[in-house]
């Protein structure tokens, strides 16, 4: 098979979530061709879908060598190294991420939820805010700074915000937590502000690929809680 044969194949076994043979087609790529973004690339998220998250950061090293410029590869990096433990090295990529695309309100929200996790809830504030300032349309980010104020017992301005989460199209079902750690992006009625673990691994392996997977998080929620995945 010629390289891109080999690509598009481990690309498929992706889709079909076959990750340790598609990581098989990446590897055989990558010998070829050291360089090669789409199988690093590829390599870094089945990695990271089958929890080996010290491989998906040395893969992503290895893309940001390349593409020191790619945001998308810094938050998805920072990620990994929040789920690994690392949140000062996961801060340094949102912070470069935000540096490199200051008018992305994606970027501003994606920290702030590191910014949150980590209870830097003023901080997490800050961004949430400039997030809806860039992106006035953007409901999961005005349901998210409700969260963060009313953690800080700012409910007047939680309510204002969460109302104008339900006016955007909002999910009007929102669910209590089991524990503290977790959760993007909550609908907007019961105020939570997370699931359990379980349920956090499976939203956070995607939610930071794409703004589209961002706000998708608000239905992945509802069917973990529906479906009772986590």
């Amino acid at each position: 098979m010629t390289i891109e044969e080999k690509y598009q194949k481990g690309m498929y076994n992706c889709k079909n979530e076959d990750y340790t043979a598609a990581l098989q087609q990446f590897k055989e790529v990558l010998i070829q061709q050291p360089d090669h973004t789409g199988s690093l690339y590829g390599s870094a998220l089945a990695h990271f879908k089958l929890r080996h998250l010290e491989k998906a950061i040395l893969q992503f090293n290895s893309l940001i060598k390349l593409t020191p410029d790619n945001a998308s590869f810094l938050s998805e990096r920072g990620v990994a190294y929040h789920l690994a433990g690392n949140n000062q090295a996961a801060m340094r990529d949102f912070d470069e991420a935000v540096i490199l695309e200051p008018e992305n309100s994606y970027r501003y929200a994606s920290r702030a939820f590191i910014k949150d996790k980590t209870r830097d809830f003023e901080g997490a504030i800050a961004d949430y805010t400039r997030a809806v300032e860039l992106d006035p349309e953007d409901a999961i980010a005005y349901n998210n700074l409700g969260l963060v104020q009313e953690k800080l017992g700012y409910r007047e301005m939680a309510g204002k915000n969460f109302s104008r989460a339900d006016n955007l199209g909002g999910n009007k079902q929102r669910q209590t937590p089991a524990l503290t750690e977790a959760g993007v992006a909550q609908p907007a009625a019961q105020k939570a502000d997370a699931v359990n673990a379980g349920g956090y691994w499976k939203i956070l392996q995607n939610v930071f690929t794409s703004k589209s997977e961002f706000k998708g998080f608000i239905q992945f929620v509802k069917h973990l809680v529906k479906d009772k995945k986590f």
